[in-house]
């Protein structure tokens, strides 16, 4: 197997694009072109760097992305058509530059690469399954007294929810690793200003607040595509859980997402979380695909 730069080998990636977002269409109902007109622009100026694997006749079997930010290298995707690949790309990609200056390495994303999960935890990873659960719209719905239409003053309040919500740093954790402040008003702000996640539906948003004020509870719905909403943020502050807070809130946006002509809603929840899988197990959720979260500690930064 032969690893090159992507940057210097656009033959073939069209084609590469064109059958990640069929595949995401197809099975997990997700529009994602314009993320990968995103990631071309980005690689054609040379700005995101990525490795290809060709055999020694040139025919493609795999390739990657990746993005030092922040002190740790973020995988953006991962393909392979073969073992022999995947070992290839994952031993160039921790060898790279980026690499060799990130305090970790993490991967989140739907990946089928052959062996993956298993090499990397042969290099020292940890790797959590996560699963993408769906639910048809046709019959949701949910009241929405006593809980709050989505403002200005919401998106300003929910870092610090979440920050109450998942307290301190956790080097699994695909967003806020270290569970600054600052990293969670930079998650909020790339769930509803970025595309990466859906686009973000305002009118389908709910949130609930205690008597004093305080955000208890927020749900975050985007939309992948005209008929599909997602729960792409779900939290609950702890004083407020095991009261029906979540149900409530997720209930009421489904319905919310229903008027809005989704015909269904998805989301990811982590495997090994039982009382959330309860949870959309009784709304009527299904797994349908699963995803890879995966990260290794370089060194202290």
């Amino acid at each position: 197997m032969i690893v090159s730069d992507w940057r210097e080998a656009g033959d073939g990636l069209a084609e590469a694009y064109r059958v990640e977002a069929r595949r995401a269409r197809s099975l997990l109902h997700w529009n994602t072109d314009a993320n990968w007109r995103i990631v071309e622009t980005a690689r054609a100026h040379g700005h995101l760097p990525g490795r290809v694997v060709r055999d020694i006749d040139g025919h493609w079997h795999g390739w990657t992305f990746f993005l030092l930010h922040d002190g740790a290298l973020q995988i953006g995707a991962f393909s392979t058509d073969s073992e022999a690949a995947t070992d290839a790309l994952v031993r160039d990609l921790l060898r790279s530059p980026e690499a060799s200056r990130a305090s970790r390495v993490t991967l989140f994303g739907f990946v089928s690469a052959p062996g993956l999960a298993g090499r990397l935890r042969t290099e020292g990873f940890t790797v959590e399954p996560h699963l993408y659960l769906t639910t048809r719209l046709d019959q949701a719905g949910g009241s929405v007294q006593g809980l709050d239409a989505w403002t200005p003053e919401t998106t300003a309040d929910v870092a610090e929810l979440l920050s109450a919500a998942y307290p301190g740093s956790d080097p699994m954790r695909p967003f806020a690793s270290e569970g600054r402040m600052e990293e969670w008003r930079d998650y909020v702000r790339a769930l509803i200003e970025a595309g990466g996640c859906g686009t973000f539906m305002p009118e389908a948003s709910l949130a609930i607040s205690s008597a004093v004020g305080q955000l208890d509870g927020v749900a975050i719905i985007t939309r992948l595509d005209a008929d599909t909403a997602h729960l792409a943020q779900m939290a609950i502050r702890p004083s407020a859980q095991r009261r029906g807070v979540g149900q409530r809130l997720l209930a009421a946006a489904m319905g919310l997402a229903r008027a809005r002509q989704c015909e269904r809603m998805t989301l990811l929840v982590n495997a090994g979380n039982c009382p959330a899988r309860a949870l959309y197990d009784r709304m009527g959720f299904t797994s349908r695909a699963e995803f890879l979260s995966a990260a290794r500690i370089n060194r202290v930064a």
